[in-house]
């Protein structure tokens, strides 16, 4: 697997990773107050 196509999918993985994390974020805080 050459360079390019990692990082392609690192950053796509990322992507995901953060937008699940801003889904989740407000339900997180509720439940914290």
């Amino acid at each position: 697997m050459d360079r390019q196509k990692m990082s392609q999918i690192f950053w796509f993985i990322d992507l995901q990773w953060s937008a699940i994390h801003e889904q989740n974020r407000p339900i997180w805080r509720a439940s914290k107050l």
